[in-house]
């Protein structure tokens, strides 16, 4: 059979172009190609491979933004666990530095009778919380009154001895514990038996 005059790549270069070499479909002239490819010197297997270059493509472009969607999704799920471990960290650690805290002025109660008029008796008034603010304290022994005592939600004051606690991450509190911006506060209730969120007490 003859190559026209052309061999190997040269004969590819004109009878692929015009797409005279197909894989598909039944008739006789797909296997005269297969002979004619034979013949030129070309095979089987490069035939194959220059046709399989031929037909191939890139990415489409709804594939790219496919593929983006996906990362995008992904990578906003990262980032939400993210943020909540990290937050679920922060009142960790405010509740350990309450803890702490709470022992410190105990061990003050214990050896002047009453709890400290303010955290700067124990060296603790510089202390801030993981959001940056000072720890709150009040010492409900000495008080007059029970205005500034933390209240839960039948404003029944929440410890007996002092009041300890985080404004939270929004830095804000009020007295009752049922109050918005007390919500996210990290307190201490019952007489230390519970420290935690303002809002699961």
């Amino acid at each position: 059979m003859s190559c026209g005059g052309k061999r190997g790549s040269d004969w590819m270069k004109t009878s692929f172009s015009r797409d005279r070499f197909r894989l598909s479909g039944s008739n006789d002239r797909n296997l005269l190609d297969f002979d004619k490819a034979e013949d030129c010197g070309i095979g089987y297997p490069t035939a194959i491979g220059a046709y399989a270059d031929k037909k191939s493509r890139g990415f489409t472009l709804v594939e790219l933004l496919a593929a983006i969607v996906v990362i995008g999704i992904l990578a906003g799920i990262g980032i939400v666990s993210f943020l909540g471990y990290k937050a679920q960290g922060q009142i960790d650690n405010a509740i350990s530095d309450i803890a702490g805290m709470s022992v410190t002025i105990k061990a003050y109660e214990t050896d002047h009778g009453v709890p400290p008029d303010g955290l700067n008796a124990v060296n603790l008034d510089k202390r801030l919380d993981p959001w940056g603010n000072p720890y709150q304290y009040y010492n409900i022994v000495t008080a007059k009154g029970k205005g500034q005592m933390r209240k839960d939600h039948n404003l029944v004051p929440i410890n007996s001895d002092f009041d300890l606690y985080s404004m939270g991450p929004d830095g804000q509190s009020q007295s009752p514990l049922t109050a918005k911006v007390s919500r996210d506060d990290i307190i201490r209730a019952n007489d230390g038996a519970y420290i935690g969120p303002a809002y699961a007490y």
